[in-house]
């Protein structure tokens, strides 16, 4: 199960409505799978279909976890049009194993849905995703 505290999962939303109709994307960086702080990053593709980190973005969070001793935990992106599942074209962009992958769906404007995904083997599997409570 992964665990995802309120205030991150109401700003992957919020990216997630402010680049639509393209997708975002974003980094969730941490420790031992514990969300500690979310990246919005910039789409280069800026399309309603595929996504992209800016490689700006990810020097600049990269050079953020290594300050911090802190690992990618998370990447999320939206699907705009489409329903939270983990595409075929995702798969292909998947190459940090290791996390999880969070996919929000915009079809509802007023009720996104989030689901996270691991990948292992080069397939997607459903990892139960729980939104918990902000912490101290």
């Amino acid at each position: 199960m992964f665990t995802l505290e309120q205030r991150f999962a109401s700003e992957i939303i919020a990216h997630a409505r402010d680049d639509a109709p393209n997708e975002c994307v974003g980094i969730l960086g941490g420790k031992e799978g514990h969300v500690l702080r979310l990246y919005r990053g910039t789409n280069a593709e800026h399309s309603p279909y595929r996504y992209s980190l800016d490689p700006k973005d990810l020097y600049r969070i990269y050079k953020d976890l290594d300050a911090a001793s802190w690992e990618v935990v998370g990447i999320y992106h939206s699907h705009p049009r489409a329903g939270a599942y983990f595409s075929d074209t995702d798969l292909k962009l998947a190459f940090w194993t290791q996390a999880v992958y969070i996919v929000v769906s915009l079809l509802d404007l007023e009720r996104p849905v989030m689901k996270a995904f691991r990948v292992s083997e080069g397939k997607a599997f459903d990892e139960e995703l729980a939104v918990v409570p902000d912490g101290p």
